[in-house]
């Protein structure tokens, strides 16, 4: 749907997303143990009825936001309007937390769950000990039992998590901004499955007798997944030949036990997702025709869905900073550096990663990105982004703070309280509190060695030499200069910046 926006609107999204002008309303906290808060929305109200409210069916609207690579059967849409189903997605637990990368699957089970559907992710505690071989060139490392059962336990955790939060996020989207409307009974809860209940007890001559017999060895060999293993130096051990049929099983079982009749994954996952759907169109045509109508008719047909992957305008694999994983869990990788992370989005992949990583209606993202071209220097659509997703995966409160340390370590501090910014920054490694005489009155050199900003006061005086150091945005240009009120906020803080990257945020105690 394509809408020009009116000069009117134009103006106020301007204002609206501008550094300097943000609603804000106010709310102080008179607690002692309670820092300033108030809601922030960097997001304007969507134009009167440019937003499309229709009850999709889930893969009609992920297709419309590019997420949809591959779909098994033509008629899934039609399906999935006429039946709610289940939907699942897997996750191995080949580290302790799951990354950005894994992102498209979860939100793409949320988009499901919005129409109405189940959505199941289901935690590989049995395959994870194998390792998904597709389009690897190397047999992962196995992993020790008590390392798969540790990182199955937090998966777990952090997976139910995040669909807590996200549905906190999707009521808020709803009822504040009017952006789709919820289902009529409220939105599924997740179900998080471990596929180790079911593989735990199962005897190797009861998985062959059934899953061996459904598979064919020529299907099997014939996936692109495997040949370009078998062409490989390293080949292919029979325990990863086999992933595929533990996968096909999982999908049987699903469909089975929770009326599960989709499976997501990405586009590695392909001959894997299509062995489940092959194999329980097999368990079907296998049971006698008299038992058959015991199987409920939507049960039958079943479907397999691929995202497609995600590269940035350069080509490289997306997740990836620097060669490390950007992970979901906020001990290894802050709320704000999540944020930052995705804050960085060059202008090229800004718009399709609001696409598919946040669920701003498309006639707003189109929007956005027509001001962007006039205002590139804002980027209001990378901190549109980046307060969504970190508010999907880390709650509204983690993506209030990281907009706050944004503005106070790349903007300006005054549009904030000093209470608000010690209380998005008190978590932080960069944050410290020092006793408000050992800062006013003393030389600036003794106070950034005293904060940690800088090891040594030799270094400090190189800094200043250097145009290096300032407080808040202000630049110390002589290793003489002495801190006054006027360098703090109000008698309660100080920034010290070293350079860009390093800074340090200091209370001022009495």
């Amino acid at each position: 749907m394509k809408m020009a926006p009116s000069r009117a609107l134009r103006s106020a999204i301007i204002r609206l997303f501008s550094r300097d002008a943000r609603t804000i309303t106010a709310s102080l906290c008179s607690s002692c143990n309670h820092q300033a808060r108030r809601s922030i929305n960097i997001l304007p109200d969507p134009p009167q009825n440019a937003l499309d409210k229709t009850a999709l069916d889930p893969i009609t609207a992920m297709n419309s936001r590019g997420l949809i690579a591959e779909v098994s059967s033509r008629d899934a849409p039609r399906a999935l309007v006429k039946n709610p189903t289940a939907a699942y997605a897997g996750f191995d637990p080949t580290a302790s937390s799951l990354h950005v990368g894994n992102l498209m699957l979860i939100l793409s089970l949320i988009h499901f769950q919005l129409l109405g559907h189940q959505p199941i992710a289901l935690v590989g505690g049995a395959t994870g000990s194998i390792g998904d071989p597709s389009f690897r060139s190397t047999e992962r490392t196995v992993m020790q039992h008590d390392t798969v059962h540790t990182n199955t336990a937090k998966i777990t955790a952090q997976l139910q998590s995040i669909f807590e939060k996200s549905q906190l996020y999707l009521n808020r989207r709803a009822l504040d901004k009017g952006w789709f409307q919820l289902p009529p009974d409220g939105m599924k809860p997740v179900k998080v499955l471990n596929n180790l209940d079911w593989f735990k007890d199962m005897k190797l001559l009861e998985f062959l007798g059934f899953a061996g017999r459904q598979a064919r060895i020529s299907t099997m060999l014939a996936r692109d997944s495997v040949k370009s293993r078998l062409q490989s130096q390293t080949g292919l051990s029979f325990t990863e030949f086999t992933y595929q049929l533990l996968q096909a099983y999982d999908f049987l079982y699903l469909n089975t036990n929770h009326s599960c009749t989709v499976q997501l994954g990405g586009t590695d996952q392909w001959g894997n997702i299509t062995a489940g759907v092959d194999m329980i169109r097999k368990r079907n045509l296998d049971v006698p025709e008299a038992e058959r109508s015991n199987i409920p008719a939507f049960r039958r047909k079943v479907y397999g869905i691929v995202v497609p992957l995600v590269v940035n305008s350069q080509g490289e694999k997306f997740g990836k900073s620097a060669g490390n994983a950007m992970w979901l869990d906020s001990e290894m990788l802050s709320p704000f550096d999540f944020f930052q992370f995705f804050k960085k989005t060059a202008d090229a992949d800004v718009e399709k990663y609001l696409k598919y990583f946040t669920f701003v209606p498309l006639p707003l993202i189109q929007q956005v990105m027509e001001e962007h071209q006039s205002s590139p220097s804002k980027q209001i659509p990378q901190r549109i982004l980046a307060s969504e997703v970190t508010e999907l995966v880390h709650g509204e409160e983690e993506s209030r703070k990281a907009i706050i340390m944004t503005d106070v370590l790349y903007d300006s501090t005054e549009k904030y309280k000093p209470a608000e910014i010690i209380s998005a920054f008190q978590s932080s490694p960069h944050f410290t509190s020092l006793p408000y005489d050992q800062v006013v009155g003393k030389s600036i050199i003794d106070v950034a060695v005293a904060t940690g900003a800088l090891p040594t006061k030799k270094g400090t005086r190189r800094c200043i030499a250097e145009n290096a150091l300032s407080l808040g945005f202000r630049k110390i240009t002589t290793p003489e200069h002495i801190v006054s009120v006027d360098d703090t906020m109000e008698g309660k803080l100080i920034l010290l910046r070293v350079g860009k990257p390093k800074y340090r945020v200091v209370e001022l105690v009495s």
